[in-house]
């Protein structure tokens, strides 16, 4: 069948007033159009966005700085079965996943699917700013409150049900959004069982900036991590490193430009710095093998919509077959999920990873843009696609889930 979006669909979606296209496609369960509460310093109280600090007086970016952002917000039929059966006497919890993003992750990524089964968990994903010509040179976070998430719950409806913010995650340019939601706490911290930096992880030393006086200056991501584990006792900071562009490294080595030292310094163990990219810590450097899990799991989705089995590389086609569920692999530890780094090493996978040619894979991934239109573009001054970028645009639909469910 001819996908007439020429993208996937996806089973959380609905199609409002005619046939699936950008404007008809909505996504479940519920958005909501609202200002960015980081840029009001009566809601952002210790650390507002001011326009003055992007240093420019384009009328444009004007206007993008201050216009509404669509946030989103799902929920399982697990959840709103349980939401429905809750009274005001006998109320309902719920635990919050928020995804600072670029903004159209929630289809992108598939990250629905990661709480499709969930009981007691609902995302809610947050957009975020590019350096796009329209925007300027500089990009800025978008954030949101406990006030907003209240609105999407009432919205969904999730009715006779209390919520606490228990994983909070900055994707991309999302991680600006994040810290700065952490750093004003906008939202109720002290649930919060995880902060993730998904191949985000700078030292965060542009704007809004911190005082000069305060170890903070120059350095948003260790005060947002700092704010998070003081207030709960219970979370841990999770990061991914995938590449150099979203996890800088210091010139001449691995060492990431961001905060790690210092953070590890003040919290040890509650620190987790997954490179996918390096050697670290005794654990390999894995993000080759990922990447080709990542090229199969994207044309695994596309046989019988794009395109049939038959046209699929052999050695690709070999590979999905022994491919475990999308998001059940594991790379810190956590209980339930399959452990990439021996998964990798086992037969019969260790013999088909070895075997199989990414350009393979690369060639009906590029040809049938099967990640919804992202795909590698050339770096400057070149003709040749630039695969190592999308790495950064791949990894989290296949494990992003163990750190995004709480």
């Amino acid at each position: 069948m001819t996908n007439p979006r020429n993208t996937f669909y996806d089973r959380h979606n609905r199609f409002v007033g005619g046939a699936p296209s950008d404007s008809t496609v909505k996504t479940a369960s519920q958005e909501l159009s609202e200002t960015n509460p980081l840029n009001d310093s009566t809601v952002a109280t210790i650390l507002p966005q001011q326009f003055e600090d992007l240093k420019t007086k384009d009328a444009l970016v004007r206007k993008h700085f201050d216009e509404k952002r669509t946030y989103f917000i799902f929920a399982s039929k697990k959840v709103l079965d349980a939401a429905a059966k809750a009274t005001p006497k006998k109320k309902g919890l719920v635990k919050v996943t928020l995804f600072f993003g670029v903004g159209p992750e929630v289809n992108l990524f598939g990250l629905c699917d990661f709480f499709a089964s969930a009981e007691d968990s609902v995302l809610v994903t947050v957009p975020g700013v590019e350096t796009w010509k329209e925007y300027g040179q500089i990009p800025w976070g978008i954030g949101i409150t406990t006030a907003m998430i209240q609105t999407l719950f009432d919205r969904v409806p999730l009715k006779n049900v209390a919520f606490k913010v228990h994983v909070m995650a900055g994707y991309s340019t999302g991680y600006r959004g994040v810290n700065l939601t952490v750093i004003n706490k906008l939202v109720d911290l002290s649930a919060l069982e995880r902060l993730v930096y998904f191949d985000a992880f700078y030292r965060h030393n542009d704007h809004p900036l911190a005082p000069k006086s305060s170890k903070y200056s120059m350095n948003g991501t260790r005060w947002a991590v700092d704010t998070a584990l003081a207030a709960s006792s219970a979370a841990q900071v999770v990061i991914y490193a995938v590449t150099t562009g979203g996890t800088p490294r210091q010139k001449g080595g691995h060492e990431p430009l961001g905060p790690l030292k210092e953070i590890v310094a003040d919290h040890g163990a509650k620190v987790v710095f997954v490179d996918l990219e390096f050697t670290r810590d005794k654990k390999p450097a894995v993000m080759d093998d990922l990447e080709k899990v990542c090229l199969s799991r994207l044309i695994q989705g596309g046989i019988d919509d794009y395109f049939q089995d038959n046209v699929v590389p052999s050695d690709v086609l070999d590979f999905i077959k022994v491919l475990p569920s999308r998001g059940s692999f594991g790379t810190f530890g956590r209980t339930g999920f399959t452990d990439f780094y021996p998964w990798i090493k086992t037969k019969p996978q260790s013999n088909l990873l070895t075997s199989l040619t990414s350009d393979h894979a690369r060639g009906l991934v590029a040809k049938h843009n099967l990640l919804s239109g992202w795909t590698a573009k050339p770096s400057p001054g070149s003709t040749l696609l630039n695969w190592y970028e999308m790495r950064h645009r791949e990894f989290v639909q296949e494990i992003g889930k163990e750190a995004l469910l709480p």
